[in-house]
């Protein structure tokens, strides 16, 4: 819906594609397109159709799979590539260069990452690649690439291992709604532990522009302290800024420092504690959720997964009594609650291939 909506609030004005240009163009990329999309003009005809084997075999002898035979000498015989150098106009400007995919596929492939959110006017010399009646010697066409958009997860706090509670480590997750580099991933990000700038090492993951996070050695002490997560997604020219602050637990002070729904494919809430949990104890009847039976629960660290046996909807009250123990058994000094909203699960949306190939209607 935002990508939707950001396309027409641009008014815009779409033009329409004459119908004749059928006859030699049966399709074109087109619409929104990722800002590492290449730009593809698709003939109704081979360049080298004209010149394709023709056989005038006696009437006794049978040929066999000329259509393999054609398409192996049009592969051999594509045109000078750099015959193409002018063919495409951009309005703005995309420096690249256009070549030759198959006899009757150019493709424009641009030399940097184009602009996010980004309205481009084409302009094709078809005549030089194509017989055309007059009037029809240009195709010009329009496409755009996506808005940017990031969204910011954040895993919580974690402890090293059971046996140390004065440092802990935090991750989490940034998505973009389309490509962008790491290097201005790691402009958009900020994390401070009471005001002062934490470093934060960013991975990639090469999975659907996904980038996880870590900030390490994070310190607890005698006072309670704040963490801020902060990004900015002008940077990137993103739609989206936000921040979330999470609190660094005192030391002795063993408590809840986040509770979230997790929504993958199974439901489940995570719990994050400042100390690492007993691996011993029976949870059952410790923590609860509202008007759910037969829970199952995953102690790692200092945080607690629980687990559904079916996905519900709406709001529901955690419970988290003072019987919980950490790991030299010692238990929490007051009882937690909370409302968590648990929601229908969201839709995956996938961008695949280069773009949109459009064709054309005669």
């Amino acid at each position: 819906i935002v990508l939707l909506s950001a396309w027409f609030q641009r008014r815009r004005k779409i033009n329409s594609i004459d119908p004749a240009f059928g006859k030699s163009n049966s399709g074109y990329t087109s619409g929104m397109v990722s800002r590492k999309s290449t730009i593809r003009i698709e003939l109704s005809h081979g360049i080298n159709e004209e010149k394709t084997l023709t056989t005038s075999a006696k009437p006794s002898i049978t040929v066999l799979n000329t259509t393999a035979i054609d398409t192996a000498v049009r592969i051999m015989q594509l045109p000078d590539s750099s015959l193409l150098k002018d063919a495409f106009t951009f309005e703005p400007k995309i420096k690249g260069r256009a070549i030759w995919i198959s006899d009757k596929v150019i493709e424009f492939i641009p030399s940097e990452i184009l602009p996010a959110n980004q309205f481009y006017n084409v302009d094709f010399k078809l005549k030089e690649v194509a017989k055309v009646e007059d009037g029809l010697e240009n195709f010009s066409f329009q496409l755009s690439t996506f808005p940017q958009n990031i969204f910011v997860n954040v895993d919580g706090l974690r402890s090293y291992d059971d046996y140390n509670i004065e440092w802990q480590k935090l991750t989490g997750k940034i998505t973009t709604s389309d490509y962008e580099d790491t290097a201005s991933i790691r402009k958009v990000l900020s994390i401070t532990q009471n005001g002062k700038v934490m470093p934060v090492r960013i991975n990639y993951s090469y999975n659907n522009n996904e980038f996880y996070f870590y900030v390490d050695s994070i310190e607890r002490k005698e006072k309670t302290g704040k963490l801020l997560v902060s990004w900015n997604g002008e940077v990137i020219k993103a739609i989206s800024n936000g921040s979330q602050e999470l609190k660094i637990p005192a030391l002795g002070d063993f408590s809840i420092s986040d509770a979230r729904v997790v929504d993958n494919e199974d439901q489940s809430v995570e719990l994050s504690f400042s100390d690492p949990i007993d691996y011993n104890q029976n949870l059952k009847g410790i923590i609860s959720i509202q008007g759910i039976d037969n829970l199952t629960y995953a102690i790692e660290n200092n945080v607690v997964r629980i687990f559904l046996p079916n996905r519900t909807i709406g709001e529901k009250l955690i419970t988290v009594t003072t019987g919980i123990k950490n790991f030299k058994g010692y238990k929490m000094n007051t009882a937690f609650t909370k409302s968590l909203t648990f929601e229908e699960p969201k839709p995956l949306v996938r961008i695949k291939g280069n773009g949109s190939i459009l064709p054309i209607s005669n």
